[in-house]
């Protein structure tokens, strides 16, 4: 190849599927926050704080049960730049991936592929739909660090192999730490990497092997057992830090995606779903958020014996290439060895299928496809052979790259997200709660009631897949029953929601890790809809309950509410003592403040009900001078009409201690005061009132009048 053309050739081969990859995402960089983003990035304070980087290595992954240090790290970096702009985040995905891109294409390279290769091989890569979930999703991106220091780690050893550097071998030990600390899937590099050795991919220098061993698998890889044992110990060391950390090696039992189901369910959906994982590699098309819906109960289903057979195919393929077609065999381990941790074979998992765990496997299939492809237009093929590879090259990244681009789209919009998955059968009550929660917020901000009703319907929908004989008790089942009760209590459908709330506070106790919200919460919107019933004991039993519980989160307000019951019912020192209660549970509550003064109103303590409102109006409660002035007014009124005007100008004092005092204030305290025969601060009083308004023709008179 002649000099001059080689530099522009090898940019090409870089800069290529970068722009690709970059015209497929570059709009996901204006994508909102979706999903799981709320509650691993939005709502996460861990990440808010950079002194909090090394807590993050010895605490779970936002207690959900899982240990991946480095994707927490990885949020707090995005947040000290971006806060909490998702762009930024977004950003910060689209890079990594990038970076990916170039790493997997010089592993194409170390595996033994040439150039043309390498690159066909990266075009499918950055264009393969299946990484959608991934990319664009914020919390996909554990997946793309764990593939990316994959990536990094394999080429770290096949240099480390021609070179006898350690330096190199340092780098795969903490590329793999890494990913491992990205996530769980990059367990098996090492054993990829055996496999690669086994084959003979790898180049060996002298000082490793002699040459009369290199004839010999075994005499290949019993010098670099030391090797494999140190990479043995970086994994003991994460394995370690995760059991320190989480108390287990896997999830929680109830976390799991195959919790509550028989065994023939766990092991026909993962013969399914192993087999759909091979066709969303090779055809990714009706890709989903939710997989939990297509479970199969029955070993002997179609689809779980078709599943099989697809397996035994695989299995055979890699038996007869062997040694003859060594990458073809490697990469077909790879994806066999990457698909293990996600398959739920080895270990459960919380979900039995989802795109983005494709994100490493899927490699293997890009890296046959383009050897597939080169193959195909190599010279040495007919012509009519490499004219029909070449369409089928041309057809199969416009079809990737389209679909990416549609899939995309949906992950820029969660309206048009969850209303993507509400139309794949078959659907799960994940589905509908999402989209329902979604309509109530959008419908509410918008004031539009078509999209309140929808999400009621939608939720119902959700709510009637519990009679599908499939169907078992789950937290979005939960999720759907406590929105719509929510929604009928707002909507002032009492009684529904009442009857709602009913069914699931019983498991409350019996099942309380069903609830996110707690117990409490539940208990205290049951509350709400039974006083706007008039249903006011049982309101306030409810309440009492939350009281019982002793839960600090919800102590003082269920407190305060049982105060408000009490009020209600015409206790009201009963009601006095819960809300000072509430108050010594939260100094800073204000509407306990608030609604402690009524209760102190009625028993005759005034000067105590409008210090309770002063201290609320400092504390937030806007509304608390609006009713302090409304009581006021009413004692001054029965003060001037029984002719007691210190009495009236005790109340207007203290009223002035909660509001700021206007001309009318001022000229009412004139008035009384001349009535208490003190003309003197009487005109000071009007001065007063003309100072704060000089058009008050009542108080010009009353100064004409007093002079």
């Amino acid at each position: 190849m002649n000099p001059k053309r080689k530099l522009p050739s090898k940019l090409t081969d870089v800069v290529l599927p970068i722009i690709i990859a970059l015209v497929l995402y570059f709009g996901t960089l204006n994508a909102p926050f979706l999903y799981d983003d709320f509650s691993y990035v939005v709502d996460n304070t861990q990440i808010r704080e950079v002194s909090n980087a090394p807590r993050l290595w010895i605490t779970p992954y936002h207690q959900s049960g899982l240990y991946r240090p480095v994707t927490a790290t990885s949020y707090l970096i995005d947040y000290f730049f971006f806060s909490l702009d998702p762009r930024g985040f977004h950003l910060s995905n689209l890079l990594l991936y990038l970076m990916t891109i170039l790493l997997f294409s010089v592993v194409i390279r170390e595996v033994g592929g040439n150039r043309s290769e390498a690159l066909l091989a990266s075009l499918v890569f950055a264009a393969h739909p299946v990484h959608t979930e991934a990319v664009s999703w914020i919390v996909g991106r554990a997946e793309v660090l764990a593939g990316l220091f994959c990536f990094l780690g394999l080429i770290g050893w096949a240099r480390f192999r021609k070179t006898d550097q350690w330096r190199y071998l340092i780098l795969t030990c903490v590329a793999y730490f890494l990913a491992l600390g990205a996530k769980e899937i990059a367990a098996p590099l090492p054993a990829v990497l055996f496999l690669g050795e086994a084959l003979g991919l790898f180049g060996s220098s002298n000082s490793h092997v002699s040459n009369s061993s290199l004839s010999s698998w075994t005499g290949r890889l019993r010098p670099l057992l030391r090797y494999f044992l140190i990479l043995a110990a970086v994994f003991a060391l994460y394995l370690s830090l995760r059991i320190a950390v989480l108390g287990q090696f896997g999830i929680d039992q109830r976390s799991i995606g195959f919790a509550g189901d028989s065994a023939q369910t766990r092991w026909a959906s993962t013969l399914f779903g192993i087999g759909h994982y091979i066709r969303l590699c090779l055809f990714p098309t009706q890709l989903r958020i939710d997989y939990m819906g297509m479970k199969l109960g029955n070993l002997f289903d179609w689809r779980v014996i078709l599943s099989f057979g697809v397996l035994c195919v695989l299995g055979f393929m890699i038996f007869r290439f062997g040694r003859r077609v060594p990458r073809i065999t490697f990469w077909l381990g790879w994806f066999a060895l990457f698909l293990l941790p996600i398959s739920n074979l080895v270990v459960q998992i919380g979900v039995f299928l989802a795109e983005r765990f494709l994100f490493l496997p899927s490699a293997a299939a890009c890296a046959i496809f383009g050897a597939g492809f080169v193959y195909g237009l190599s010279d040495q093929r007919q012509r009519w052979i490499r004219g029909l590879t070449g369409l089928g090259l041309i057809v199969l990244l416009c079809t990737f790259s389209f679909m990416t681009i549609v899939r995309n789209r949906d992950w820029q919009d969660p309206e048009r997200f969850w209303r993507t998955a509400l139309a794949q059968p078959p659907v799960s009550q994940k589905t509908h709660h999402s989209l329902g929660a979604l309509l109530w917020d959008l419908g509410r901000e918008r004031n539009d009631l078509s999209l309140l009703d929808e999400s009621d319907r939608i939720l119902e929908a959700g709510f009637a897949l519990r009679f599908r004989p499939d169907w078992k008790l789950t937290n979005d089942h939960v999720l759907i029953v406590q929105d719509l009760a929510n929604h009928y209590r707002e909507r002032g459908h009492f009684e529904e929601a009442i009857q709602l709330y009913e069914q699931i506070i019983p498991l409350t106790q019996r099942d309380p890790a069903l609830f996110p919200l707690g117990r409490s919460a539940v208990l205290g919107n049951y509350g709400l809809a039974l006083e706007k019933a008039d249903r006011l004991e049982e309101a306030l039993s409810a309440y009492e309950q939350i009281v019982a519980t002793g839960e600090q989160e919800h102590l003082a307000g269920a407190m305060m509410m049982a105060g408000t019951i009490l009020h209600r019912m015409g206790d009201f020192e009963g009601a006095i003592q819960r809300f000072q209660e509430a108050i010594q549970v939260n100094p800073t509550f204000g509407e306990a403040y608030f609604n402690l003064a009524p209760s102190l109103f009625e028993v005759k303590r005034s000067k105590e009900a409008f210090e309770s409102l002063v201290q609320a109006r400092q504390l937030g409660v806007s509304r608390a001078g609006e009713y302090a002035r409304e009581r006021a007014q009413q004692i001054i009124n029965q003060a001037v009409v029984a002719e007691n005007y210190g009495l009236a100008q005790q109340a207007m004092e203290s009223l002035l201690a909660v509001v700021e005092e206007t001309a009318q204030d001022a000229y009412s305290q004139g008035l009384w005061t001349e009535q208490l025969g003190n003309p003197d601060m009487a005109r000071n009083h009007y001065q007063r009132a003309l100072t704060l308004d000089p058009q008050h023709s009542e108080a010009l008179s009353a100064l004409e009048r007093t002079r």
